[in-house]
């Protein structure tokens, strides 16, 4: 295993040295901060979405609450008939 991590690192600096890879050296680091910049917009984006979606289910789970008790209380009402006694 150790094998492995010390073949990784290496092949991580002789990819990042220009060496081995599609860019070069000195290319690699503001290529790396605007993917990482890309992946920052892209993660807000996302949860800005899933901030709209989760009010809107949420919206819609409290409505389906109050439908469902404004029902089991009409139920209940028309079983029981507390004014008739």
């Amino acid at each position: 295993m150790f094998v492995q991590v010390v073949w990784a690192k290496s092949a991580f600096e002789n990819f990042y040295a220009g060496n081995i890879g599609l860019f070069p050296a000195e290319k690699l680091p503001r290529t790396l901060v605007t993917n990482a910049t890309d992946h920052v917009r892209q993660g807000n984006d996302a949860l800005q979405t899933a901030k709209s979606l989760q009010k809107k289910s949420r919206k819609c789970m409290m409505i389906s609450i109050i439908l469902v008790l404004v029902i089991a209380i009409i139920i209940v009402l028309s079983v029981l008939k507390p004014w008739k006694k």
